[in-house]
C-alpha cells in the first residue's frame, strides 16, 4: 500500500543516513526522507528533521529540525515527540522550556516509548520542568529498563545502589548494571565491577572491606577501559596507557589481584604499560 511504501522509504532513509546494511549515502537518505515526509508519513517527517538537526545531507538548521519534529509529533509519533521534547529541554532550535519538554516526553512515554520513559525519569529525578520526585523517576526508569533500554537500566541500578526513590539494594543494583553492561554500555560495565565487589566483600567481611574492594575494582575496570579505548565513546575519555598504569598501581595497592598482575607485567615490559 501507499502508506507502507512511505514507511519503507523512511526506514531506508535512516539506513542510508547511518550506513546500516547499506553503504552510507546522506544525499540518498535525505531524498528518501523527503519523499516519505511529502506523503505525510510521520516517521519520514521526523527523519527529515533529524537530517536538519545533524546537518546530514543538508546544511545544519536546528530551527528547521524543530519544524519537522513538530509536524510528526502532532501526528502522535512517539519518536518525534521525544525529539521535540529534547529540543525544548536543551534549547535546540527553540527557546528552552523544560515544562514543554516534560509535556512532550510524557506523551511519548505514555505510548510506551522507552527513550521517552527514561528521559521523563531524568526530569523527575532532577526536578527539571516538573516537581522533583525520586519515586516517580524510579517508576519511569523501571518501565524503560524492562524494555531493555540500557541507560534506563543503569539509572535504575544507580537508584537501587544508593537508595534513591527506592529501598537500597546492592544485589538488585548489580543485576540491573549487569543487564546494561551486557549491551555494551561502558558506564554500567564499570559500575557493575564496583558493585559486584561490594556484594562479594559484604558476604565475607564488614563495610570497610567492601568499600576498599569496590574502590579497587572500579579503578581496575576504568584502567582497563582506558588502555583499550573502550571508555572513549561513552565517556569522552581518550585511550591512555599512562593514566591506566596509575590506576592499576592504586588498585594493586588496595589488594586487587588482577591489578597486581598487570602492574607486575608492566614493570617487566614498560613499553606495554606506558
Amino acid at each position: 500500500s501507499d502508506s507502507e511504501d512511505l514507511v519503507g522509504k523512511a526506514v531506508l532513509a535512516k539506513a542510508y543516513r547511518k550506513g546500516e546494511g547499506v553503504k552510507k549515502d546522506v544525499d540518498e537518505a535525505l531524498r528518501l526522507a523527503r519523499e516519505s515526509a511529502a506523503g505525510g508519513e510521520a516517521s519520514g517527517q521526523r527523519e527529515v528533521g533529524h537530517c536538519y538537526r545533524l546537518g546530514s545531507g543538508v546544511e545544519k538548521d536546528e530551527e528547521r529540525a524543530v519544524e519537522w519534529y513538530r509536524r510528526a509529533a502532532e501526528q502522535g509519533y512517539a519518536v518525534a515527540q521525544t525529539s521535540l521534547g529534547y529540543c525544548y529541554r536543551h534549547g535546540s532550535g527553540v527557546e528552552k522550556d523544560e515544562e514543554r519538554a516534560v509535556e512532550w516526553y510524557r506523551r511519548a512515554a505514555e505510548q510506551g516509548y522507552a527513550v521517552a520513559q527514561n528521559n521523563l525519569g531524568v526530569c523527575y529525578g532532577s526536578g527539571s520542568g516538573v516537581e522533583q520526585d525520586s519515586a516517580q523517576a524510579v517508576e519511569w526508569y523501571r518501565r524503560a529498563a524492562e524494555q531493555g533500554h540500557a541507560i534506563a537500566q543503569c539509572n535504575l541500578a544507580l537508584c537501587s545502589e544508593y537508595g534513591i526513590g527506592m529501598e537500597k539494594d546492592a544485589v538488585q543494583a548489580l543485576e540491573w548494571y549487569q543487564r546494561a553492561a551486557a549491551q555494551g554500555y561502558a558506564k554500567a560495565q564499570v559500575s557493575a565491577v564496583r558493585v559486584k565487589a561490594v556484594v562479594e566483600a559484604a558476604t565475607r567481611g564488614g563495610d570497610a572491606e567492601a568499600e576498599v574492594a569496590a574502590s579497587a575494582a572500579e579503578m581496575y575496570a576504568i584502567a582497563i577501559g582506558l588502555r583499550s579505548g573502550a571508555m572513549a565513546e561513552q565517556f569522552g575519555w581518550a585511550a591512555s596507557k599512562k593514566a591506566a598504569a596509575v590506576l592499576l598501581q592504586r588498585a594493586a595497592e588496595r589488594g586487587h589481584v588482577q591489578a597486581m598482575a598487570w602492574t607486575a607485567y608492566c614493570s617487566l615490559f614498560p613499553e606495554e604499560g606506558g
